[in-house]
Parts: C-alpha cells; sequence; structure tokens
C-alpha cells in the first residue's frame, strides 16, 4: 500500500503553519504490534543520533538548540565522549545523509528553504536525510507506505519525568511531520495532548510551538515520519485536531 502518488504532482501553493491546525490525528492506521516488534529488535542500537550519530550536523545547523530544549544542558557538554545512555530523551536514526541529494525542480514551497540549501550546505538540510539504513521488514513497508517523498526518519525515546520545552522547528511548507506512538502512557503528551500508541498517524505542525512531557513511569517512544510532500494534508483524513 501506498499513501500517495510515486510521483507527486505539482503543489501551486503549500500550507504553512497558520493554515494547519497543531496536531492532527489521520485516518491512517498501521499494525501497532507489528511496528512495536520491530522496534524491539532494532532497540539495541545506539539511540545517539543528534549526539555523534547520523543527525549531529542536524543539530548543529539549528545553532545545538536541541541541547537546551531536550536535553537540558549546554552544548559544551554534548559532546562525542557524552554517554548518550544518560540522556533522558534519544533519537535512533532510522535514514542518513544522501550526498546525492538536490532540491527536486516541482518544489514549490515558495520560502526560503527552498531557494537556498539550509547554510549553503545540503548536510544541514532535514530533506537530505532520506538514505534508508536497515531496517526490520514491517517498518520497511510502513516507511514505504509514505511514497518516494519522505526524508528524515527516526525513533524518538522520552524517559519517564522526561521531556522537550516548548520551540519552533521549520515551517511545514519546508518540511512535514507525522508521529507513530509506538509506546505511551497516559501521562504521556504532545501540546498536553495524549496520543495513544494504537496504530494511527498524526501531523505535527513544526511551525508553531510545541512540547512534548512524560510525566508517566513509562518511557514514551515514537516513530517520526518527515516528508517533503503535503499529499496526506487532506482534510478527508482528518479524525482530530487540535
Amino acid at each position: 500500500m501506498t499513501l500517495v502518488s510515486s510521483v507527486s504532482s505539482p503543489v501551486e501553493k503549500w500550507k504553512t503553519r497558520k493554515d494547519l491546525p497543531a496536531l492532527v490525528k489521520l485516518d491512517i492506521k498501521y499494525n501497532i504490534e507489528k511496528l512495536r516488534a520491530d522496534v524491539r529488535e532494532i532497540e539495541h542500537r545506539e539511540w545517539n543520533a543528534c549526539i555523534v550519530g547520523e543527525f549531529e550536523d542536524m543539530r548543529k545547523a539549528f545553532g545545538n538548540r536541541l541541547s537546551a530544549y531536550a536535553y537540558g544542558k549546554k552544548d559544551i557538554d554534548i559532546n562525542k565522549d557524552y554517554d548518550w545512555k544518560s540522556l533522558p530523551y534519544k533519537q535512533l536514526a532510522l535514514t542518513a545523509f544522501n550526498p546525492d541529494f538536490e532540491i527536486r525542480e516541482d518544489r514549490s514551497g515558495n520560502n526560503m528553504w527552498d531557494k537556498t540549501i539550509m547554510k549553503g550546505d545540503k548536510k544541514f538540510d532535514e530533506r537530505a536525510y532520506n538514505r534508508r539504513l536497515d531496517v526490520p521488514d514491517y517498518m520497511a513497508s510502513v516507511i514505504d507506505s509514505f511514497g518516494p517523498r519522505v526524508t528524515r526518519v527516526q525513533l524518538a525515546k522520552c524517559d519517564p519525568g522526561a521531556g522537550v520545552k516548548p520551540h519552533r522547528d521549520y515551517d511545514p511548507s519546508f518540511s512535514c511531520r507525522f508521529h507513530i506512538a509506538i509506546d505511551t502512557n497516559e501521562k504521556a503528551t504532545f501540546n498536553d495532548i495524549h496520543i495513544p500508541a494504537d496504530g494511527h498517524v498524526w501531523f505535527v505542525n513544526t511551525g508553531v510551538t510545541h512540547w512534548v512531557d512524560n510525566n508517566g513511569n513509562e518511557p514514551r517512544t515514537h516513530l517520526i515520519i518527515n516528508m517533503d510532500s503535503q499529499e496526506l494534508l487532506n482534510e478527508d483524513l482528518y479524525l482530530e485536531q487540535y
């Protein structure tokens, strides 16, 4: 099953953060038990993607803010010798930098990110992280179902008592972010909304202020899929919006 067309049709005008809800539950659902089993198969890997892993350059591109917002530490404390296992918020990369990445010609988001590569270096561009790493079969089929415009994909784990402070990222006219909750608890929230681990896909508007809290006793793990496409932002697919 593929959710979007194999060749995306030109987009006349991309929706911006002001045109979209902060959080949307979509009428798209996967087998959560299979996804959870696949996560168990790879969770022994190093969850250091933003420290010295595949996404380190992404952290640097945003002024190392991830350290302050998610880790609660100054960047000087987050270096190649840092023990990532002690961090309350961790990311496991499922894709990596693609040196052959180029902004596609039909891109029509009409914002600064489409006119220039971030900071003049594509290793800082979210969309350049579309090279798939080795993942279990069902998880791979889920990612593939989002179509050819998938970019950066990762697992994010938030330990009990931890969270991510309120912040804003790039506008959704640059890149769209979708979450699937894998493991959670009722006291784990996104913008004070609980996202249940039932297999549903949620759109997150990264251009507006958003935050994460895990006030429960169990870790909260999400699969995060980013796309260079807004094809899934069809109001016919909206089940809930906030």
